[in-house]
């Protein structure tokens, strides 16, 4: 037993259903982030 790996699946009850929405949302919030950056490109 790993103990982060426990630690984890103790802190939320469901861990694969948070993890994909966790992960789709990181996607989601990535695009985003990407999108910003061609609008605004930061100054060099």
């Amino acid at each position: 037993m790993e103990p982060v790996h426990d630690m984890c699946s103790k802190d939320s009850g469901s861990e694969e259903p948070d993890g994909t929405t966790a992960a789709a949302a990181l996607a989601a919030e990535y695009e985003q982030f990407l999108l910003d950056i061609e609008e605004q490109p930061l100054p060099s």
